[in-house]
């Protein structure tokens, strides 16, 4: 799960620009695998429009490989922006 997280981190990060933060503090992916490991649905708190569907094709990227890990299974993932 750890490698999960992390690995949704980056990939969130690669859109995050520290100079100009999201109007968000936190953001909360929910990931649905399905029975084959593929990467389903994911639902996400609200997150820049600018950035939405680059960010959400870089997040299911970033979990395709943990599939077989998470067969059938439904995660979440959070993450929290510090605050200036």
């Amino acid at each position: 799960m750890e490698a999960l997280i992390k690995a949704v981190h980056r990939a969130v990060m690669e859109f995050y620009d520290e100079r100009s933060p999201w109007p968000v503090l936190h953001v909360k992916f929910a990931i649905d695998f399905d029975d084959q490991g593929r990467v389903g649905a994911i639902t996400y708190t609200p997150i820049p429009d600018e950035h939405k569907d680059k960010l959400l094709e870089r997040v299911r990227e970033a979990c395709t490989p943990f599939g077989d890990s998470f067969r059938g299974r439904h995660v979440q993932v959070f993450l929290t922006f510090k605050a200036k």
